[in-house]
C-alpha cells in the first residue's frame, strides 16, 4: 500500500511540477523509498498505536491521548510526503514536517477538516449508490455468478480508492505551496 501510495503522490508531484512520470517509474521509485516512507509511517502513528494499545487498559487515558494523537498526526502531516517527495530518513522527514506545520495550524485543520468532510461525504453517496443498485439487481432473483461479483468487487475497490487519491493530491498540493520559497 505504502509503494502505490507513494508513487501517485510521485506522479501527481510531478504532474504539478509540469514534468512527465511514468506509472511505472513512479512505482520504482516509491519502492526504494519504502524504509523512509514505512519508518515515516510508523513515527507518525506510533502515538494513536500507543492510544489504541491502552483501550483495554483505561479507556479514561485513551480519551485524553486520542486528541494528542490526532494533533500530533495533523502536525506532522507533510512528513510523509516528505520523505517520499525529498528522499530523507524518517527522523529529518518529521523534523521537516514539523517546519511546515510551524504557524500554520489553522490552515492544517482546515485542510483536515475539509477532507474528512469530502471523504465522509463521498463515502455516504457512494453506499447509497451502491445500495439503490444491490436491491435493484436482486429484484429479480437473478443468481449472481462469480465473473459478476469478482466484477462488482472491483468496482467496489476503484471507487473506494478515489478518496485516497483525492486526498494525496490534496496533501502534495499543500506540501508544494508550504515549502521554502514559495508565499
Amino acid at each position: 500500500m505504502l509503494i502505490c501510495q507513494g508513487g501517485v503522490v510521485l506522479r501527481q508531484s510531478a504532474l504539478a511540477a509540469g514534468e512527465r512520470l511514468s506509472p511505472f517509474e513512479a512505482l520504482r521509485l516509491a519502492a526504494r523509498r519504502l524504509p523512509q516512507s514505512a519508518g515515516t509511517a510508523l513515527l507518525l502513528f506510533l502515538p494513536s498505536i500507543v492510544a489504541i494499545a491502552l483501550v483495554p487498559v483505561d479507556r479514561w487515558l485513551v480519551a485524553a491521548l486520542g486528541p494528542v494523537a490526532v494533533g500530533v498526526l495533523l502536525w506532522l502531516s507533510f512528513a510523509w510526503p516528505a520523505a517520499i517527495l525529498e528522499p530523507c530518513m524518517p527522523i529529518e522527514a518529521l523534523r521537516r514536517g514539523a517546519r511546515l506545520a510551524r504557524g500554520r495550524l489553522r490552515l492544517l485543520l482546515t485542510l483536515a477538516l475539509t477532507a474528512l468532510a469530502f471523504v465522509l461525504v463521498f463515502v455516504m453517496l457512494t453506499g447509497i449508490l451502491l445500495g439503490v443498485v444491490m436491491s435493484i439487481a436482486g429484484m429479480g432473483g437473478a443468481r449472481v455468478g462469480a465473473g459478476q461479483l469478482g466484477l462488482s468487487r472491483l468496482l467496489l475497490a476503484v471507487v473506494c480508492a478515489y478518496p485516497v487519491v483525492w486526498l494525496g493530491a490534496v496533501w502534495v498540493t499543500a506540501y508544494r505551496l508550504l515549502r521554502p520559497g514559495h508565499p
